[in-house]
């Protein structure tokens, strides 16, 4: 889960701009089929690694510049917490100033 606001209070919305079938987007929620990873790393639509869910997402607002943004792994107490391992890779990118 992404949840965060704007600076003007507005809620944050994410935005898919590039993934692959296995990461799945709905509202704020990344990945709600808990599943595991065939193999580490990010992979493109063939079946090297079903499960690994990679893209590029834009995180925005209705308005005002973003002011937070929290993320939340929901794999705690789930069937795949016990002997398996679950995390996120990312880099944030902020446009520039002029």
């Amino acid at each position: 889960m992404v949840t965060g606001n704007s600076t003007t209070g507005s809620p944050i919305a994410l935005t898919a701009l590039a993934k692959n079938n296995a990461l799945e987007i709905s509202g704020n929620t990344l990945n709600s089929t808990l599943q595991n990873a065939v193999n580490v790393g990010c992979a493109t639509n063939v079946p090297t690694n079903g499960n690994g869910g990679c893209g590029s997402i834009q995180i925005g607002a209705a308005s005002g510049a973003i002011a937070s943004i929290t993320l939340g792994n929901n794999t705690t107490g789930s069937a795949l917490a016990t002997g398996f391992t679950d995390g996120w890779e990312y880099t944030l990118s902020y446009p520039r100033r002029h």
